[in-house]
């Protein structure tokens, strides 16, 4: 199924942040060479940054070895666009590991548990749609931490499923037109939210993106109040 884009004028930039935002998997690549061989297939989700998150068993898989600090390429693709993430993969310590674990696994629950997370901080981008490749800027697609966010992020989402599942399915049926399902929220960012229902999973992106973390709250609610009405107009129609 093709990746919802975001709305931006330029379409390099949103193919490359719903590439990065909804890929489940990619061909992970020992050096900063993108070679035919040698790649390990890795399971992704991403930060609330968007940059990926990597789920690995650590070992060494079809000749590749990946220690700590490891410049690598990251290859992801979606129909007639791909996109070439190079940057530094560091093991998430302790706590990182925990918080990070929390929006892995909500979004990508089948996979192993076990296995330790691997965060990919980007140092370059190269989009190819078409055989046109383009080198991106990645201050323009990978999102300013915010701690604030960070903090309340999970609650923000259990709070959601557990006292507004209507409006999340609503979210999802209504405005994304998903299948009907029991559909819960997996995360959110600043950028939009990520709807998970069984092994469909489907990206709500914020027009406009958010600028700050208490902007979250009114976001959620304009975006309910406007599956009602869409719904509304639906059956008057």
């Amino acid at each position: 199924m093709p990746f919802i884009f975001p709305a931006y004028d330029d379409k390099s930039i949103a193919a490359a942040k719903s590439i990065l935002r909804q890929s489940k998997s990619g061909e992970l690549f020992p050096t900063q060479d993108v070679a035919p061989s040698g790649s390990l297939v890795v399971l992704i989700a991403s930060d609330l940054s968007g940059e990926p998150i990597l789920a690995m068993n650590g070992t060494p898989e079809a000749g590749v070895n990946l220690p700590e600090s490891e410049q690598v390429s990251l290859k992801l693709r979606d129909k007639d666009h791909s996109l070439t993430v190079y940057g530094r993969l560091n093991k998430l310590g302790a706590d990182e590991q925990k918080t990070a674990a929390a929006r892995f696994f909500a979004s990508r629950p089948t996979a192993d548990h076990g296995c330790p997370l691997f965060r990919l901080s980007i140092t370059k981008l190269v989009s190819s749609t078409l055989g046109q490749q383009v080198e991106l800027d990645v201050t323009a697609i990978v999102l300013a931490k915010c701690e604030e966010l960070a903090i309340f992020e999970r609650r923000a989402v259990d709070h959601m499923n557990d006292d507004h599942l209507d409006a999340v399915k609503n979210y999802a049926e209504i405005l994304l037109s998903a299948p009907a399902g029991e559909w819960k929220l997996a995360s959110l960012d600043l950028d939009g939210l990520d709807l998970i229902c069984g092994q469909n999973f489907k990206r709500l992106w914020f027009s406009p993106p958010l600028q700050q973390a208490d902007e979250v709250k009114k976001r959620l609610i304009d975006l309910a109040i406007l599956a009602k009405t869409t719904q509304t107009d639906a059956k008057a129609s």
